[in-house]
């Protein structure tokens, strides 16, 4: 009898207790939950990032691979300019075997040039030709033949006819002496040469390189660095990769397997061709399969853990209420490797301090190729520091590059070795690419190659004709002259020549004379120099000469004076003896400018000046000496590159309803953004632009931020107001506006009623049938037409209404005056009376306070503009007021 009472009491108990006996098991069946849920999240999370990185990792490798493609195809198109230039040198008699002992080809058997002549027919090859090839039926054999043009023809993949493998051929057309076509240069080049930038270190195992020419046809293709083809519908995914912003991911890539790539693509600098980098997405997740069977064993042992804890609870739960029930006074709780070849790899894994800031690296894999280039053995490379190899200054100098590397995920470039490293090369090529130790690095000497490139840059930086420096070398090595002089004691003196009497031998005696002149003016000039001083030829028949060094605060009087002297006798130019003088124009550093641009222009001011005074002669520069027309060239040169740049942006000044406030539109005014001057107001430039003709291509530039503006924030789904531009009297006289309008409207897609064109009244008086007709056209296109500083002006009521323009602006000078007594008020009054029966809406400009606004509201004006609503702003804080309207 008492044990079944005590059951039922413990039954009791256990129902009273229930919701305590379920909250164990619920609790750790929301850990559960949350533990599997917030696995799928982790896994899910780094299975994202995995494909960003990959993305990233594809873009930047996309980059390098077009750099490397670019400089590749830089050679070719070197190497036939060379081919071009000895071919028409020895009259189509050219050997290329005899050139390659020269060294002017790549010691790569992936390349070959050859010559076909005029008929077709291989003549000469960098390989033996054992057999007669003919070319003539070849796509590019045939263009060059009917295209007289220089350009660099880049083919589609073909079968050689020589090798008979698969090549992709660079051609240029070649000339006689009479102009007449005389041949084709041949590069062919197999399509594993367009692979050699595969490293599995960065690419992995099955990464994905291909060549795409912007015709949309695939040059080149391979994965894991062999070279495969792609099925027609991959190549046509390639082309509009190269199409669309950013990489994108595609499944059908490799045509034998179906596992994805992440794939990014990057167009060449110089050549209309593209490099594509793709990264095996089964590799890239790789870390990702791993940690995803370790989060899960993980998630179920959790669970098996909650499980068995939930199962304990329940059962101390039961045994809770059961000693609850006996007695309350007791409770309890629970709760890679790369060997060979030219190039040496290194794996370095980075070390931090205690700053978390990277200090040093180890170098934890390297092949024997790195060894050799660091004078080791590779069991003596492989766990060093990087800093036991470099003395602690130099040290610090790599560290910040590597440092970048590491911030940027990659980083090429080629390295003048300094005579303090370790490394005993001149040259070194360098590419990094970021990983999950720190940094995988690839090396190699490229000091041959930069010796030949040093070759190649002295003849861009010297005049064929005379020998000389030319003017390129001279604005590149004038300011480095300049800079030695700043940080010494002397100065630096510019001539600037100009051969008085060239033009007449030149028109008289034919170019030849005139090149014969110009070479023995070369010659002359060097013969009364010293050593340490330069003679540039600059362009035309001037010359540029630089003494370096001379005393500060003195004049080079003497070497003036010998040139000119040196001129006196005449020259003998084909057998006939020739006057010609000297106009000398001379500025010194740093007195007459303090860089090399300022000086070689008022050396040139002060040649002009001795042009002006009768030639043959020497000045040197004054101040005074036409300042006001080299401020006005100066101020007019700025603003063409200011033009050319782009630096004019558009300010924007809202228009409200004169009721209620409500934004209607804006008006664009421009502004000059000047790297220098910070932001100029359009009254320091626009009368420049408008007396130089320069207005229409600014107003071409205005009307065009605008439609973009326009069409950004419809982009973005903000509310559209219409946008107010001014148009010049110039404009319309070159009947420009019209087109450019239609061109922008259509480029950013913009409705026409959301451009107002404003003119002022003194654009209307001139050429009347001109302006009518455009202002007709602007009217088909549904382009909203507005009268600028209305009143200012001598338009007359006839011309409103021939011109049946839409808006009429108040000049503020008006506005000014309607608190100072009623005729201005009466003048305002009439004006908006006068423009409402023309249907034209009435816009006041320059409203500065409330009483401006009450008396306009009075006059029935129906919009306003001015300080009180807004200053003029940028496109940013404009675009917070049309979000909040």
């Amino acid at each position: 009898m008492k044990r079944r009472h005590r059951l039922s009491a413990i039954l009791s108990s256990i129902r009273s207790n229930f919701s305590h006996l379920l909250l164990w098991p619920l609790v750790c069946l929301v850990f559960g939950v949350a533990l599997w849920g917030t696995t799928f999240a982790k896994l899910q999370s780094e299975k994202s990032e995995l494909q960003q990185q990959g993305f990233k990792d594809a873009a930047s490798l996309a980059n390098g691979y077009a750099r490397q493609l670019n400089r590749n195809v830089q050679q070719i198109d070197q190497m036939t300019l060379q081919v071009q230039y000895d071919w028409l040198l020895s009259k189509g008699q050219l050997r290329l075997e005899n050139l390659v002992k020269t060294g002017l080809f790549p010691s790569t058997t992936l390349l070959r040039v050859n010559i076909a002549n005029r008929r077709g027919r291989l003549v000469t090859a960098t390989i033996p030709i054992t057999k007669t090839v003919m070319v003539n039926d070849r796509e590019y054999f045939l263009f060059h033949k009917q295209n007289n043009s220089n350009v660099l023809r880049v083919g589609t993949p073909v079968v050689g006819r020589v090798l008979g493998t698969n090549i992709v051929q660079f051609s240029r057309r070649l000339n006689a002496p009479d102009g007449s076509f005389d041949g084709v240069v041949i590069v062919s080049a197999e399509i594993p040469y367009f692979l050699s930038f595969y490293e599995s270190a960065s690419l992995g195992k099955r990464g994905l390189l291909a060549v795409v020419g912007d015709d949309g046809h695939l040059r080149a293709s391979g994965i894991g660095g062999s070279v495969r083809d792609f099925k027609p519908a991959t190549r046509h995914v390639l082309q509009q990769l190269l199409a669309a912003p950013g990489p994108v991911k595609e499944s059908s890539l490799d045509a034998d397997k179906t596992s994805p790539f992440l794939v990014a693509g990057s167009h060449l600098k110089s050549y209309p061709l593209a490099a594509v980098v793709g990264l095996s997405e089964d590799e890239i997740l790789e870390p990702y399969r791993k940690s995803s069977n370790t989060y899960k064993n993980f998630a179920i042992a959790g669970t098996a853990v909650l499980f068995l804890f939930a199962l304990v609870s329940t059962l101390q739960s039961l045994r809770f209420i059961r000693i609850r029930h006996e007695s309350e006074k007791a409770r309890a709780m629970y709760g890679i490797t790369l060997e060979g070849g030219s190039e040496g790899f290194l794996m370095w894994r980075a070390v931090y301090d205690g700053k978390k800031q990277i200090a040093d690296f180890v170098i934890v894999d390297a092949n024997e190729r790195a060894a050799g280039i660091y004078g080791v053995g590779k069991e003596k490379l492989v766990g060093k520091r990087l800093s036991s190899f470099y003395e602690p200054t130099y040290f610090e100098k790599l560290m910040k590059t590597y440092r970048q590397a590491m911030e940027d995920g990659y980083y090429e470039d080629d390295y003048p070795v300094p005579p303090e490293s370790p490394l005993k090369m001149v040259w070194l090529h360098r590419k990094m690419t970021r990983t999950s130790l720190g940094l995988a690095l690839v090396l190699k000497d490229i000091s041959e190659a930069k010796a030949y490139e040093q070759q190649l840059l002295h003849r861009a930086n010297h005049d064929a004709l005379t020998s000389l420096p030319n003017r390129q070398w001279l604005e590149e090595a004038l300011p480095a002259t300049l800079q030695r002089a700043a940080a010494s004691e002397f100065g630096v003196a510019v001539l600037f020549i100009d051969l008085d009497g060239f033009k007449r031998v030149n028109d008289t005696l034919g170019h030849s004379a005139g090149d014969a002149l110009l070479r023995a003016a070369a010659h002359r000039l060097q013969s009364v120099l010293r050593p340490t001083d330069c003679v540039v030829r600059f362009g035309g028949d001037e010359f540029v000469v630089v003494l370096e060094p001379v005393l500060r605060n003195t004049k080079p009087t003497r070497v003036a004076d010998r040139i000119v002297e040196a001129f006196n006798p005449p020259l003998e130019i084909h057998a006939e003896r020739q006057s010609v003088g000297v106009s000398i124009g001379i500025a010194v550093f740093p007195d007459d400018g303090g860089d090399s641009e300022t000086l070689l222009r008022n050396a040139d001011a002060a040649m002009y000046v001795v042009k002006s005074e009768g030639k043959n002669g020497y000045r040197f520069y004054q101040p005074q000496l036409g300042e006001d027309i080299k401020k006005r060239i100066s101020s007019e040169n700025a603003l063409t590159e200011a033009l050319e740049k782009k630096q004019f942006i558009l300010f924007y000044q809202p228009q409200v309803n004169t009721a209620t406030r409500e934004l209607c539109g804006m008006e664009a005014l421009v502004r000059w953004q000047h790297p220098d001057k910070g932001l100029i107001p359009p009254s320091e430039f626009i009368p420049l632009a408008e007396a130089t003709g320069r207005i229409v291509a600014l107003g071409t530039q205005v009307i065009e931020q605008a439609c973009e503006q326009l069409a950004l924030w419809r982009k973005q789904g903000i509310r559209l107001v219409p946008i107010s531009v001014n148009v010049s009297a110039q404009q319309f006289n070159q009947n420009v506006v019209v087109h450019t309008i239609a061109a922008c409207l259509e480029r950013y897609d913009v409705a026409p009623e959301l451009l107002e064109i404003e003119i002022t009244e003194s654009s209307m008086l001139a050429k009347h049938a001109e302006i009518e007709s455009q202002l007709a056209e602007l009217r088909k296109m549904r382009v909203k037409l507005a009268i600028d500083d209305f009143g200012t002006g001598y338009s007359s009521l006839s011309q409103l209404l021939r011109l049946q323009m839409d808006v009429l602006k108040i000049d503020q000078s008006f506005i000014a005056q309607l608190g100072n007594g009623s005729p201005g008020l009466v003048f305002v009054k009439s004006i908006i009376s006068l423009a409402h029966s023309l249907n034209m809406t009435v816009i006041a400009e320059g409203v500065e306070n409330d009483e401006q606004l009450r008396l306009l509201q009075d006059l029935s004006c129906d919009q306003i503009q001015g300080y009180l609503i807004s200053r003029p702003v940028p496109a940013q804080e404009i675009t917070a007021m049309l979000q909040k309207h």
